[in-house]
Order: C-alpha cells, then structure tokens, then sequence
C-alpha cells in the first residue's frame, strides 16, 4: 500500500515558500537515494507522493542550504485513516544572530607537517554575500589582506551568508554557507568566522554565541 504525505515547511512559524524539499530512501547498496524533489508552494507546502513502506529522510534546502538538518520518517504497511498524514519541518531555526556583520575571516589550520593543530590562518580577498530568505535582496564585500570584513546599513532579517574563495592555495571552489539573522537589539561583539574541515566537508564556525 502506498501513500502521500503533506510536507509544512516554516522559518520563525511562518510559512517558507520556494524552498527545496528533498526526499530519499536507500538505495541498492544501502546509501540515501533521491526519490523526490521539489518546491514548497505560497503556504509552504509539497505534497510527498506514492511513497511505499518503510524508512525515508526528509531535507529541506534554501539558498544553498539546508539548515536544520535531515527528518526520518517512516511508512507503515497500513498507515491509519485517522492519522494526520503530514511532515513538519522548521528552516534555519538557529541562526547566528548580530546586529550588523562584521569580523575576520579565519581558517583552523590542520595538525600536519608537524605543526600544531588549531592555528587560525586569515583568509584575505574571500567574497561574502548576505541574501535575504524573504526578499531575495542581497548585499556583497570582500576580505581585506588581514582578513578583515563588514557588511554596512544591512536591513534586519534573516539572510543566507555566501562565503566564495578564489586564487586560494588547498581551497575547495565550493563556497560556505551560513545562517545569518540581522537584529539591532543583539549584544555586539568581536566575531571571527572560522573555517572548519569535517572529512571532505568545510563549514563556518562563529566564535560570538548564539542568541
């Protein structure tokens, strides 16, 4: 037996349209496999259709990111009439939170050739770009050769931070991502966003706390 789902996506409880919902199973050799992708409608939504029994992930992505995650859900062989047949899933929900963008670029160094781990080496000349998720408005500058940056007069919101690297020795072309919530009653503060190595992975760790 097969059945449909109704996937609520939401950023801040309010309905997040145009965003990329994604859905996998196992494939044959037992690793994730994209059966269904997608946008949400005006009011959030997408319908997850004819999906048979047994264990799925769900991953919602906007402006390049996927910012809460990936949702297991499961289908049962005989899923309840009574049963509420929908998927909540909350966008971008932990945000880093400042009142204006502003810091240093910085890269933790590996622990090889002898070095020690955990030096922190600038990243100068480095493209950052600030979108917002509601208005599409976007807002770009760059790395100074100290590695130094900052965003003026960004409206408030929440935005998706692009970070690109170019003519950088060992750098993936791949750009960063991180969520970015502008709020003029946030506590300021010196920030440094570091990059961060997991595996083949690199992502960006803010050194001010999250609000």
């Amino acid at each position: 037996m097969r059945t449909n789902f109704v996937v609520s996506v939401t950023h801040e409880n309010k309905p997040m349209a145009g965003a990329s919902v994604e859905v996998y199973g196992s494939g044959e050799n037992g690793e994730a496999a994209l059966l269904l992708l997608g946008k949400s409608e005006a009011d959030g939504t997408f319908v997850v259709a004819n999906l048979r029994p047994g264990d799925y992930w769900l991953g919602v992505t906007l402006l390049g990111v996927r910012a809460a995650g990936s949702d297991c859900f499961y289908v049962t062989n005989r899923p309840s009439r009574k049963a509420k047949r929908a998927l909540q899933y909350s966008w971008g929900d932990n945000p880093l939170v400042v009142p204006q963008l502003a810091g240093k670029l910085m890269e933790r160094q590996p622990g090889t050739g002898g070095k020690p781990e955990g030096i922190l080496s600038p990243i100068p000349k480095a493209t950052l770009t600030l979108r917002n998720t509601t208005s599409g408005a976007s807002y770009t500058t760059t790395t100074t050769e100290d590695a130094s940056f900052a965003f003026d007069r960004v409206p408030s919101g929440v935005y998706v931070l692009e970070v690109e690297y170019e003519n950088q020795p060992n750098h993936d072309p791949r750009p960063d991502h991180l969520v970015v919530k502008i709020n003029p009653n946030a506590n300021a503060g010196p920030l440094s966003l570091i990059r961060m190595q997991s595996g083949d992975e690199t992502y960006l760790a803010p050194s001010t706390p999250r609000n």
